[in-house]
This record gives structure tokens, sequence and C-alpha cells, in this order.
């Protein structure tokens, strides 16, 4: 069975990456189970948030 990340766990990371120095932007969608990645995907949010990035190498 896979494993499941708890609100719990995934604040913690949150905070590390932020402590880091990264740019984290974390929607909690409380009304959706698995599918939340199809509201994610369907708006402009994630792509316009993606192209403001560069890989390391690049």
């Amino acid at each position: 069975m896979p494993a499941v990340a708890t609100e719990s766990n995934v604040y913690a990371g949150i905070n590390r990456l932020e402590e880091l120095g990264g740019d984290v932007r974390f929607t909690v969608h409380g009304d959706m189970a698995h599918d939340v990645w199809v509201r994610a995907y369907v708006g402009e949010d994630l792509y316009r948030w993606l192209l403001q990035h560069k890989s390391a190498g690049g």
C-alpha cells in the first residue's frame, strides 16, 4: 500500500524548504481526495509559478 503524506509531515517539509530559502507555494484542498491533482492542473497558477523558475544548471 502506498504511503500517505499526513498534513503534519507535509508542513514540516514545507517549513524546512522555506528555512533553506525555497520558494514554496502550498494549497490544501480539503474537499478533495486523490483527485486533487485535477484541480491543480486545470488552472494556470501552477504553470505560471513553474515558468518563473529555472533549474540550477540552466
